[in-house]
């Protein structure tokens, strides 16, 4: 018999050992790789979607009202300049008006002032609200505007055709005032300055019924725009967003109150919204904004009309709806708007509630988005 053959030793020379040990490494380190970038993109995209978290939040906070803030510097005086382009309409016609024909007017203007607004009187409070009240200063621009503080039309005796509104339904008061009309001089219609028929002027009808009786009119003299230039204005109260980015710039109470009462229904006497000086962040097309303006003593509501560029910024523009002054079956909301006497015709608020019961009214430019109707009684409207 041959010599057996000799078998291979199967056993692992100390080569293989490190080739193979260096293989197990390999796949150990290759799925260490994996699992360390698969923690790091989990990671990254992790703080990604916190980042825009983290940002919206500063950025919310930097919102919030705070006392010695950079907002509240300019919050407590406006640094972009405010213009109020102002029109009247003089009667050209005031010997044929008085006559019984249809007034016709020209548009005169614009008057142009620059407004500036400091707040005062302003207090912080514990529940996220600061009180304050303002003091708007009006400044006349010549070199913007067309026409002069000077300048002279007619216009309708306001005071005495409140006061003739005013007894219109009792005979002996009616028949006073028809006596002091030819005694006193009285005038339907008076020639007057732009700025006299807007910052005020002597006036003889109110001279006179104040020595009958105390007039609810707190002022001396008579004029559109008297009480609002350089005085101080009733006082409101503001939720600064501390604690609460929804409620951010929402009036909370209007000189004292936290509801109104001039309307006939709740809802019309809501005070909500803000002074149009700001909204809550996060402000969508399909948000119905309010603004607040003691001056209109009601809530206006506002709804998106377009995207405007805004300095470079993309800008959503508010803008009144087109009934918020109409009236009837298709607007119920608006009915508590009206007064006892009724409804006034679409396209006019009846300001007489909360204006010491004078017939005044508020309205678009020329009855604009009214019933059509007024535009006929006065010839010149566009």
């Amino acid at each position: 018999m041959g010599k057996p053959e000799e078998l291979p030793d199967l056993h692992p020379s100390p080569r293989m050992n490190t080739v193979v040990t260096q293989m197990n490494r390999s796949a150990r380190c290759r799925c260490c790789l994996w699992m360390v970038a698969l923690w790091c993109a989990a990671t990254v995209i992790f703080m990604l979607a916190g980042y825009d978290n983290v940002v919206h939040s500063v950025a919310v906070d930097r919102m919030v009202l705070r006392q010695g803030s950079q907002k509240y510097e300019s919050w407590i005086a406006t640094p972009v300049p405010v213009y109020y382009r102002v029109f009247v309409f003089n009667l050209t016609n005031p010997r044929q008006f008085m006559n019984g024909d249809r007034p016709r007017v020209k548009e005169r203007g614009p008057y142009v002032y620059l407004m500036k607004e400091s707040k005062e009187e302003i207090k912080f409070h514990s529940n996220g609200s600061v009180s304050y009240r303002t003091r708007p200063l009006y400044y006349f621009q010549p070199q913007m505007s067309i026409g002069s503080q000077d300048d002279v039309i007619w216009s309708v005796n306001i005071p005495f055709v409140n006061a003739a509104d005013a007894v219109k339904d009792n005979g002996f008061l009616k028949m006073v005032i028809q006596i002091a009309k030819k005694i006193h001089g009285f005038d339907t219609l008076r020639q007057l300055t732009v700025g006299e028929l807007l910052w005020g002027h002597k006036s003889r009808v109110m001279d006179w019924a104040r020595t009958l009786q105390k007039l609810p009119y707190p002022h001396q003299l008579f004029g559109l725009l008297v009480g609002f230039n350089d005085s101080v204005q009733e006082p409101y109260t503001m939720h600064t967003g501390k604690g609460n980015a929804d409620m951010m710039n929402q009036i909370l109470s209007w000189n004292g109150r936290q509801q109104l009462d001039f309307w006939s229904g709740d809802k019309c006497n809501e005070i909500r919204g803000t002074d149009a000086n700001g909204f809550a962040p996060g402000v969508t097309k399909d948000n119905r904004l309010y603004i607040f303006n003691g001056q209109l003593c009601r809530a206006i509501p506002l709804v998106y009309n377009e995207t405007v560029d805004q300095s470079g910024i993309s800008a959503y523009r508010f803008v009144p709806p087109d009934d918020v002054f109409a009236y009837g079956s298709d607007h119920p909301e608006n009915a508590c708007y009206c007064s006892g006497g009724g409804c006034p015709p679409s396209g006019i608020l009846d300001m007489k509630p909360c204006y010491w019961g004078a017939s005044i009214g508020f309205s678009f430019p020329h009855f604009y988005k009214a019933d059509p109707k007024l535009r006929h009684l006065v010839h010149g409207l566009r």
